[in-house]
C-alpha cells in the first residue's frame, strides 16, 4: 500500500483578507488552507474565483464590451477545468449556480470597460514620488501580523475585487444593534422553511430544484445565526406567520429585549 502524505499545518505568521475569509467559516479549514499538501483535501470557494477572473479582467483592461465578455469567459473556462480536476471542487461544474455569478459578471465587465478610458502609466517614466501607488504590492500593519496585496491602491484608498463581491456567507439581520448586541431576522415561512407551519409547505412539481433550494437556504440561516452568537449577539427570528398576530408579536419581541441587559460593550 502506498505511503498517505503527510499534511503538516503550521501557526499562521500573519493573517491576510484570504485567510480571514476562511477563518470566519471554519478554524480547521484556515489551518489547512495554510499547507499546500492538503490543498487536495480542502474544498475551495467559487466566490474567490469570481474574485480571480474579476482581477483578470481588470488587469487586461479590455477596450469594449465584447471584448470583456470573451476574457471573462475565457477566465471562467480556465477556473472549471483547474476545479474538474480536484475531488471535492468537481461538485462546481456549474459557474451559473455561483453565488451572485451574473451580478459579479455584469460588474466585472463594466468595470473593466471604464478602467479602459482612464490614461495608462508608463511604469518605466513613473517618477519616485508616484511610488505610493501601484498594484499587487505586498502591503503590512500590526508589526507584519496582517497583510495582504490589493489589486490597487494609491494614498486615498485600497481596491481588492474579492472583497466587493458579495459574500451569502455573511449575516445581514433585518434588524441589529451593534452596541447591545442583538439581531432580528424576519422569514418567510416558506422560502426558510418554517418547521410545522402551514405556509411552508412543499412544492409539488420541480420538487427536485425546491428542495435543493431550500435546503440551502436553511444551511445558510443556520450560518448566518451561529456567525454572529459566536460575536456574542441574541437572535431572534420573527416568522411571516406570526405577523398575522400583532398582540401576540408584539408580547414575543418585548419579551426578547427584556431578556437583554440594559447595555453591552461593542464587539471589535
Amino acid at each position: 500500500m502506498a505511503a498517505r502524505p503527510k499534511v503538516t499545518v503550521r501557526p499562521a505568521a500573519r493573517t491576510s483578507p484570504t485567510l480571514w475569509s476562511h477563518m470566519r467559516l471554519c478554524a480547521l479549514r484556515a489551518a489547512l488552507s495554510t499547507s499546500r499538501e492538503a490543498g487536495k483535501w480542502v474544498l475551495h470557494s467559487p466566490r474567490a474565483w469570481l474574485g480571480t477572473a474579476f482581477h483578470r479582467l481588470m488587469a487586461a483592461r479590455p477596450s469594449d464590451e465584447r471584448g470583456a465578455e470573451l476574457l471573462w469567459d475565457r477566465a471562467i473556462r480556465e477556473l472549471l477545468t483547474a476545479a474538474s480536476g480536484h475531488r471535492l471542487d468537481q461538485r462546481f461544474t456549474n459557474p451559473e449556480r455561483w453565488p451572485g455569478y451574473y451580478l459579479v459578471r455584469q460588474r466585472a465587465i463594466v468595470s473593466a470597460v471604464r478602467s479602459d478610458l482612464s490614461p495608462r502609466t508608463d511604469a518605466r517614466q513613473a517618477k519616485p514620488a508616484q511610488s505610493a501607488a501601484g498594484t499587487e504590492k505586498l502591503l503590512t500593519a500590526r508589526n507584519g501580523l496582517l497583510a495582504g496585496r490589493p489589486d490597487q491602491f494609491d494614498q486615498q484608498s485600497v481596491t481588492e475585487y474579492k472583497s466587493a463581491l458579495p459574500d451569502p456567507t455573511w449575516p445581514e439581520p433585518d434588524l441589529a444593534n451593534k452596541t447591545r448586541r442583538w439581531a432580528i431576522f424576519v422569514h418567510g415561512c416558506f422560502w426558510h422553511s418554517h418547521e410545522g407551519c402551514q405556509l411552508a409547505s412543499k412544492p409539488r412539481s420541480n420538487t427536485e430544484y425546491w428542495s435543493e433550494k431550500l435546503v440551502r437556504n436553511r444551511e445558510r440561516d443556520t450560518l448566518h445565526q451561529q456567525a454572529l452568537r459566536d460575536l456574542g449577539y441574541e437572535v431572534f427570528i420573527v416568522w411571516e406567520c406570526e405577523t398575522r398576530d400583532e398582540g401576540r408579536l408584539r408580547g414575543a419581541i418585548a419579551a426578547f429585549f427584556a431578556r437583554l441587559p440594559s447595555r453591552r460593550e461593542a464587539p471589535d
